[in-house]
């Protein structure tokens, strides 16, 4: 089944196209213009050579860079509408923690382990959340989540709150942890047990490679969405929103 996928929750974005489980051409937006300027044009190109549409479509819907996610779920609702397909919305952490579930997946000391990703959210804090990669799968651990940057710095798996779901995996807190996602570029934590490591920086980014094999896992799933119930994960309202409902 051919399927279409966007990734714009930051800076540099990507597109992919996939047949089922297995990808078939992906090409990343310019990073000297916005996606604004550049998604369009390059989903042009991607689907050029395609002789059937996708069947279905999945997209990072946060959290992220409002701008780029508002402009990346425009673009998937609007198709999602013009061809009469469902949509699957796709945690942007979720997909930089996958990353390390297809990348290194018996890597050691990481062949089981808890992967941490995070972004940059600005006001001096980060959005994270925490993921379990096993022979068991790919679990979340803690949902995406607004952290106090200091705070996340000094702890940053302790920092999050795990989900009442992770907390039946009683083995957690034994396992190593990687950090990883974009938000390292701005803040590094301040100091690390021997059990935590830093992922290499080639792999912070989110990809569409990860939006499609998780939105192809949720559309399996039976989780895929009609356009007009695709919503975004924001996480926390933007400075504008907070602005006009503060008193």
């Amino acid at each position: 089944m051919l399927h279409l996928a966007i990734e714009c929750s930051g800076i540099v974005g990507s597109v992919a196209l996939w047949e089922a489980d297995l990808p078939l051409a992906r090409l990343e937006l310019p990073s000297h213009q916005s996606s604004i300027q550049t998604l369009a044009s390059t989903l042009q190109q991607l689907l050029a050579n395609s002789a059937t549409r996708p069947k279905f479509l999945s997209v990072s819907n946060g959290p992220g860079s409002f701008t780029s996610l508002r402009v990346g779920l425009a673009t998937a609702k609007m198709l999602a509408m013009a061809w009469d397909i469902p949509v699957v919305g796709v945690d942007s952490l979720a997909a930089i923690a996958y990353r390390q579930a297809t990348e290194h997946p018996h890597q050691p000391p990481y062949a089981e382990r808890v992967v941490v990703p995070v972004i940059n959210a600005f006001r001096k804090q980060v959005f994270a959340s925490a993921w379990i990669i096993s022979s068991q799968g790919f679990e979340n651990l803690a949902q995406s989540q607004v952290v106090d940057a200091s705070l996340w710095c000094s702890q940053p798996l302790e920092s999050v709150q795990i989900h009442p779901n992770g907390q039946r995996r009683s083995n957690w807190q034994h396992l190593p942890v990687l950090i990883t996602g974009t938000g390292l570029a701005i803040y590094t934590p301040s100091s690390l047990p021997p059990s935590h490591a830093l992922a290499d920086i080639s792999a912070w980014l989110p990809r569409a490679e990860e939006v499609a094999q998780l939105g192809w896992q949720a559309y399996r799933a039976g989780e895929a969405v009609s356009a007009g119930e695709l919503t975004p994960n924001y996480v926390r309202s933007s400075a504008a929103e907070e602005k006009l409902t503060s008193p």
